[in-house]
């Protein structure tokens, strides 16, 4: 007797094959890479994750579509106008290949023809905070450092690490990478020099001590008495007025390249340095950039009124009894929220 057929056996539904080519979206949650490819000329294959982290620190809007490679190639773009060339005042000289060919096609004499040396016309000193959170912004700060490296506009460029942790001027040292570096007086850097050829750039979030009790205001007046100064906040925009770094706004007035702090118009106080404010977005980069050589003779941005006319007279308190004062009495205000004293706790009652 013939049997009967024999059913097949059926697997339960499952998700729709995707088409050949096709990459199914991620879960929920995961993490993902923003871009991938190869890098360019290396053949390796490369891939930027951003974290919402990242944008909340450098102040701009998180946008997925943007890698952070892109991100550091318009902030580098965004300070071209520091590209400028000027005569060497060393007195040197270079062959100028234009002029020797003119003159040969006209004397068929290939005798060289010399010119004045020209030389960029910036140097440039970068100062990144390394106080008690500098690593929270670390990342944030080296991208940012070496968007000056990019842009190839500076004669030289030399790197500091300052520990804003301390509650005096003097106490405010300079340090290297280098471990064995000697840590140098952070007033080296407002010796007099080549007046309208050096520009400081602050990285900083603000948080550290000296920043609080004044002393970092008076190390920025020191150095915008000769130098071009200006304080690249790390912090979102809407919480500088958390930190000891609270600028007002206000409109400056330039039209020299590279002028000093000090030189530049405005509204504040007679006496005091202003000093710009600007967050890392290229916007305000290139607005910072244009202003400083000259080419925008009006700026509206954050400014800092900074006077080194106070005197350091701020007593040496124990840690203990500074952190309870809190930001009202000019301690930090974030390392008193870090005190366990004062968290907010609220015990059930015993049954």
């Amino acid at each position: 007797m013939p049997s009967a057929p024999s059913r097949a056996r059926q697997d339960p539904p499952g998700p729709a094959e995707a088409p050949p080519g096709h990459q199914a979206p991620p879960a929920q949650g995961a993490d993902t890479d923003v871009t991938g490819g190869e890098a360019a000329g290396s053949g390796m294959p490369f891939a930027v994750t951003l974290e919402p982290a990242v944008h909340e620190v450098v102040g701009e809007r998180a946008d997925l579509t943007v890698s952070e490679p892109r991100r550091r190639r318009a902030v580098s773009q965004a300070m071209r106008a520091f590209r400028r060339l000027v005569e060497s005042p060393h007195g040197a000289a270079e062959v100028d290949e234009e002029a020797t060919a003119e003159q040969a096609a006209g004397d068929d004499l290939w005798l060289p023809v010399f010119a004045p040396a020209r030389e960029r016309l910036l140097e440039l000193d970068v100062v990144i905070d390394d106080g008690r959170f500098a690593i929270l912004h670390r990342a944030a700060a080296n991208r940012f450092a070496a968007a000056f490296t990019d842009v190839a506009a500076f004669r030289v460029i030399r790197t500091h690490l300052l520990d804003a942790d301390v509650e005096r001027e003097s106490e405010l040292r300079l340090r290297t990478g280098r471990a064995d570096a000697p840590a140098t007086p952070a007033s080296a850097l407002a010796l007099p020099g080549r007046t309208g050829r050096r520009l400081i750039v602050v990285l900083t979030d603000g948080i550290g001590d000296a920043w609080h009790t004044g002393a970092a205001h008076r190390m920025l007046a020191r150095w915008g008495e000769n130098n071009a100064v200006v304080v690249v906040h790390l912090l979102p925009a809407r919480l500088w007025r958390r930190t000891g770094i609270a600028p007002e706004r206000a409109e400056l007035r330039n039209t020299k390249p590279a002028a000093a702090a000090v030189e530049y118009g405005s509204a504040v106080p007679p006496g005091m340095v202003p000093v710009p404010v600007i967050g890392t977005a290229a916007g305000q980069v290139k607005g910072w950039a244009e202003f400083v050589m000259g080419s925008r003779a009006r700026w509206s941005c954050g400014v800092l009124a900074c006077s080194s006319a106070e005197t350091d007279h701020e007593s040496r308190e124990p840690e203990e009894e500074r952190l309870g004062r809190g930001a009202g009495s000019g301690g930090s205000a974030w390392a008193s929220r870090l005190s366990p004293s004062s968290w907010p706790c609220t015990w059930p009652p015993r049954r």
